[in-house]
Protein backbone atom coordinates (compact mmCIF):
# COMPACT_ATOMS: atom_id res chain seq x y z
CA UNK A 1 0.00 0.00 0.00
CA UNK A 2 2.85 2.01 0.92
CA UNK A 3 4.52 2.23 -2.66
CA UNK A 4 1.14 3.16 -4.35
CA UNK A 5 0.69 5.92 -2.00
CA UNK A 6 3.86 7.40 -2.42
CA UNK A 7 3.26 6.89 -6.16
CA UNK A 8 0.33 9.03 -6.31
CA UNK A 9 2.24 11.41 -4.04
CA UNK A 10 4.75 11.46 -6.28
CA UNK A 11 2.54 12.48 -9.29
CA UNK A 12 1.11 14.88 -7.58
CA UNK A 13 4.38 17.13 -6.80
CA UNK A 14 5.96 15.89 -9.83
CA UNK A 15 3.01 18.22 -11.13
CA UNK A 16 2.69 20.57 -8.78
CA UNK A 17 3.28 24.14 -10.18
CA UNK A 18 6.63 25.35 -9.00
CA UNK A 19 5.33 28.77 -9.40
CA UNK A 20 2.25 27.95 -7.56
CA UNK A 21 2.81 31.08 -4.99
CA UNK A 22 3.17 33.33 -7.65
CA UNK A 23 -0.02 31.67 -9.37
CA UNK A 24 -1.85 32.54 -6.41
CA UNK A 25 -0.77 36.17 -6.32
CA UNK A 26 -1.44 36.91 -9.31
CA UNK A 27 -5.23 35.26 -9.56
CA UNK A 28 -4.17 32.83 -11.74
CA UNK A 29 -5.04 30.06 -9.47
CA UNK A 30 -7.81 29.92 -6.11
CA UNK A 31 -7.26 28.46 -3.07
CA UNK A 32 -10.19 27.67 -0.85
CA UNK A 33 -9.39 27.36 2.66
CA UNK A 34 -11.37 25.66 5.45
CA UNK A 35 -12.26 25.70 9.03
CA UNK A 36 -14.75 24.50 11.69
CA UNK A 37 -16.09 27.02 14.27
CA UNK A 38 -16.36 23.62 17.16
CA UNK A 39 -17.89 23.22 20.44
CA UNK A 40 -20.91 26.01 19.94
CA UNK A 41 -23.61 24.83 22.53
CA UNK A 42 -27.44 24.95 22.26
CA UNK A 43 -29.78 24.85 25.40
CA UNK A 44 -29.43 21.03 26.79
CA UNK A 45 -26.21 20.60 25.60
CA UNK A 46 -26.30 19.76 22.25
CA UNK A 47 -23.23 20.83 20.31
CA UNK A 48 -22.84 22.38 17.20
CA UNK A 49 -20.01 22.66 14.48
CA UNK A 50 -19.36 24.88 11.58
CA UNK A 51 -17.52 23.93 8.82
CA UNK A 52 -16.64 27.12 7.34
CA UNK A 53 -15.35 27.98 3.46
CA UNK A 54 -13.57 30.95 1.63
CA UNK A 55 -11.92 31.65 -1.02
CA UNK A 56 -8.70 33.88 -1.35
CA UNK A 57 -10.60 35.76 -4.40
CA UNK A 58 -13.87 36.42 -5.09
CA UNK A 59 -16.19 36.25 -2.42
CA UNK A 60 -17.92 33.08 -2.11
CA UNK A 61 -18.02 31.73 1.46
CA UNK A 62 -19.57 28.84 2.92
CA UNK A 63 -20.69 27.39 6.36
CA UNK A 64 -22.32 24.89 7.10
CA UNK A 65 -23.49 24.09 10.77
CA UNK A 66 -23.75 20.21 11.56
CA UNK A 67 -24.25 18.16 14.56
CA UNK A 68 -20.31 16.80 14.51
CA UNK A 69 -17.12 17.52 12.76
CA UNK A 70 -16.62 13.81 10.81
CA UNK A 71 -14.26 13.56 7.31
CA UNK A 72 -17.56 12.15 5.91
CA UNK A 73 -19.20 15.82 6.73
CA UNK A 74 -16.41 17.62 5.20
CA UNK A 75 -16.43 15.82 2.33
CA UNK A 76 -20.16 16.50 1.82
CA UNK A 77 -19.39 20.15 2.49
CA UNK A 78 -16.41 20.33 -0.24
CA UNK A 79 -19.02 18.26 -2.59
CA UNK A 80 -21.89 21.25 -1.77
CA UNK A 81 -19.44 24.18 -2.31
CA UNK A 82 -17.69 23.09 -5.07
CA UNK A 83 -20.75 22.06 -6.99
CA UNK A 84 -22.09 25.20 -6.35
CA UNK A 85 -19.12 27.24 -6.82
CA UNK A 86 -16.52 25.46 -9.32
CA UNK A 87 -13.49 23.36 -8.05
CA UNK A 88 -10.32 25.86 -6.43
CA UNK A 89 -6.57 24.59 -7.85
CA UNK A 90 -5.89 24.16 -4.27
CA UNK A 91 -7.85 23.29 -0.95
CA UNK A 92 -6.18 24.59 2.16
CA UNK A 93 -6.89 22.83 5.30
CA UNK A 94 -5.77 22.60 9.52
CA UNK A 95 -3.98 19.29 10.28
CA UNK A 96 -7.14 18.07 12.65
CA UNK A 97 -8.73 14.43 12.23
CA UNK A 98 -11.41 15.56 10.30
CA UNK A 99 -8.77 16.87 7.15
CA UNK A 100 -6.23 14.89 7.38
CA UNK A 101 -7.68 11.51 8.62
CA UNK A 102 -6.40 8.75 10.33
CA UNK A 103 -2.90 9.20 11.78
CA UNK A 104 -1.79 5.70 10.85
CA UNK A 105 1.45 4.68 8.12
CA UNK A 106 -0.25 4.19 4.51
CA UNK A 107 -3.51 5.40 5.53
CA UNK A 108 -4.51 8.41 3.16
CA UNK A 109 -8.20 10.36 4.50
CA UNK A 110 -11.31 10.70 2.65
CA UNK A 111 -10.63 14.46 1.82
CA UNK A 112 -7.23 14.19 0.92
CA UNK A 113 -8.91 11.27 -1.77
CA UNK A 114 -11.47 13.52 -2.65
CA UNK A 115 -9.15 16.12 -3.30
CA UNK A 116 -7.01 13.94 -5.43
CA UNK A 117 -9.98 12.76 -7.38
CA UNK A 118 -10.93 16.16 -8.20
CA UNK A 119 -7.72 17.31 -9.20
CA UNK A 120 -7.73 19.65 -6.28
CA UNK A 121 -4.23 19.84 -4.65
CA UNK A 122 -4.89 19.29 -0.81
CA UNK A 123 -2.43 21.76 1.62
CA UNK A 124 -2.07 21.78 4.99
CA UNK A 125 -1.05 24.63 7.41
CA UNK A 126 1.28 23.40 9.46
CA UNK A 127 0.23 22.46 13.51
CA UNK A 128 0.35 25.51 15.94
CA UNK A 129 1.33 27.93 13.74
CA UNK A 130 -1.27 30.95 13.38
CA UNK A 131 -1.89 33.29 10.48
CA UNK A 132 -1.88 30.73 8.44
CA UNK A 133 -5.96 29.93 8.05
CA UNK A 134 -6.17 34.12 9.25
CA UNK A 135 -8.61 34.22 5.86
CA UNK A 136 -10.86 31.35 7.36
CA UNK A 137 -10.81 31.98 10.76
CA UNK A 138 -11.46 36.06 10.24
CA UNK A 139 -14.55 34.92 8.40
CA UNK A 140 -15.57 32.15 11.38
CA UNK A 141 -15.29 35.20 13.91
CA UNK A 142 -17.95 37.16 11.64
CA UNK A 143 -19.87 34.36 11.16
CA UNK A 144 -20.35 34.04 15.22
CA UNK A 145 -20.69 37.79 15.81
CA UNK A 146 -23.43 37.66 13.32
CA UNK A 147 -25.13 34.31 13.51
CA UNK A 148 -24.02 32.83 17.28
CA UNK A 149 -25.47 35.45 19.34
CA UNK A 150 -27.91 34.73 22.15
CA UNK A 151 -30.85 36.92 21.03
CA UNK A 152 -31.51 34.63 18.20
CA UNK A 153 -32.39 31.99 20.67
CA UNK A 154 -31.54 28.75 18.48
CA UNK A 155 -33.12 25.87 20.19
CA UNK A 156 -32.09 23.36 17.42
CA UNK A 157 -29.57 22.83 14.90
CA UNK A 158 -32.11 23.48 12.21
CA UNK A 159 -32.26 27.17 13.69
CA UNK A 160 -28.99 27.64 13.34
CA UNK A 161 -28.94 26.32 9.68
CA UNK A 162 -31.44 28.33 8.98
CA UNK A 163 -29.69 31.74 10.48
CA UNK A 164 -26.47 30.54 9.14
CA UNK A 165 -27.96 30.61 5.15
CA UNK A 166 -29.39 34.16 5.63
CA UNK A 167 -25.69 35.27 6.63
CA UNK A 168 -24.03 33.04 3.60
CA UNK A 169 -26.77 34.48 1.37
CA UNK A 170 -25.92 38.60 2.36
CA UNK A 171 -22.05 37.90 2.95
CA UNK A 172 -21.24 36.01 -0.12
CA UNK A 173 -23.89 38.01 -1.77
CA UNK A 174 -22.47 40.27 -5.13
CA UNK A 175 -25.56 42.80 -4.62
CA UNK A 176 -24.10 45.36 -1.93
CA UNK A 177 -27.42 46.18 -0.75
CA UNK A 178 -28.51 43.26 0.19
CA UNK A 179 -24.87 42.53 2.43
CA UNK A 180 -25.59 46.35 3.95
CA UNK A 181 -29.30 45.99 4.60
CA UNK A 182 -28.37 42.93 6.35
CA UNK A 183 -25.09 43.57 8.27
CA UNK A 184 -27.49 46.56 9.46
CA UNK A 185 -29.69 44.72 10.44
CA UNK A 186 -28.13 42.06 12.67
CA UNK A 187 -26.13 45.14 13.92
CA UNK A 188 -22.14 44.43 12.54
CA UNK A 189 -19.69 47.45 12.00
Amino acid sequence: MSVFIADIFGEIVKNYSEHALLDLATQRAELDSFDFVEDLALPGGILVQVFSGVPVWGHVVSSLPLARSTAENVVKGLIERWRKHGLPDYAQFDNGLPFAGPPLPDAVGQVVWLCWSLGVVPVFAPPRRFGFQSQVEGYNRRWQEAVWRKEFGFTTLADVRKQSAKFVNADGNDDEKTRCEYRQKIAIK
